[in-house]
């Protein structure tokens, strides 16, 4: 019998989703590899971009942390933490566009019952994220890593959920692939914590 973390909406996990698993493992891998460094920025004239070196998403990493005050003077510990709580203001962003969505009803019955699976998807993905910053305090940098990716999963859920109706598309393909890459940058940047 197969766990329900392996199960999406009573079906086997699909293909793509299993691929967006592997690619989380092998990110947090090859981010482990990496050196660790645990210097303060001010050593650094420009530390964010050293720390956003280490993830996939150099601009998406360098663009968000830059934009948060605190982060100009931030070690790493500090980063993971700005991270993370960027990746719940955008969760929480999505949350409300969903709802914003649904109550517009401008979507057939299809869209409208994805959109329900997703706003229950990204209300997961917030707590799972909560949990992390828990998990960071404690300095339990493992549990980070399995929160985030369970975030990470969610919003990939989300998106393969769109995918299962031929013709139609997912209104939140941009929404969910910038949670995605705010979340590998989590894990990335903690990694370096490991």
């Amino acid at each position: 019998m197969m766990s329900a973390a392996l199960m999406t909406d009573n079906k086997p996990l699909r293909l793509p989703h299993l691929f967006s698993v592997v690619f989380l493992l092998a990110t947090a891998t090859w981010a482990t590899l990496l050196p660790c460094t645990h210097a303060q920025s001010e050593d650094h004239p420009d530390f964010i971009s050293k720390i956003c070196n280490h993830t996939i998403h150099f601009e998406v990493c360098n663009t968000s942390l830059r934009s948060m005050p605190d982060s100009q003077n931030a070690d790493v510990y500090n980063l993971t933490r700005i991270a993370i709580n960027l990746t719940i203001a955008e969760g929480l962003r999505i949350g409300s566009n969903i709802s914003s969505m649904l109550d517009a009803r401008f979507l057939p019955s299809y869209g409208e019952r994805r959109l329900k699976d997703c706003a229950d998807l990204y209300s997961d993905a917030v707590e799972s994220l909560r949990l992390a910053v828990k998990d960071l305090a404690l300095r339990s940098f493992f549990d980070v890593n399995l929160h985030v990716t369970a975030a990470m999963t969610e919003s990939s859920t989300c998106e393969d959920g769109f995918s299962e109706e031929d013709g139609y598309t997912s209104p939140l393909t941009y929404q969910n692939s910038y949670f995605f890459m705010l979340c590998s940058n989590v894990l990335a940047i903690n990694a370096l914590l490991s």
